[in-house]
């Protein structure tokens, strides 16, 4: 199996994985037996912490694309102009 298709399934798996914990947890708040008050505020303190940890996961992202499209328009290195055989061809034709 290719890295492309290793790394779609690992990202369509996390992407599952994540979507399954917001519903998860998002059930699991209206489920609870408080008050609408109580469930209010525990919905949006979940719901913070769901967004700070996506914006820190996008930002990692983010950073990996970014090193990855610099790696690949990097020049490529310049080969010698000379190897040593030629070098050595040289020498040897001037005598």
């Amino acid at each position: 199996m290719s890295k492309d298709k290793k790394k779609k399934k690992g990202s369509k798996f996390l992407l599952g994985a994540a979507v399954g914990a917001v519903v998860g947890a998002v059930a699991g708040i209206f489920a609870a037996p408080k008050s609408g008050k109580e469930t209010y505020a525990d919905f949006q303190r979940e719901s913070k912490k769901v967004i700070s940890k996506g914006k820190k996961a996008a930002a990692k992202t983010a950073s990996s694309v970014k090193k990855s499209i610099k790696g690949a328009t990097k020049p490529a290195k310049k080969a010698p102009a000379k190897t040593a055989a030629k070098k050595t061809a040289k020498k040897t034709t001037k005598k």
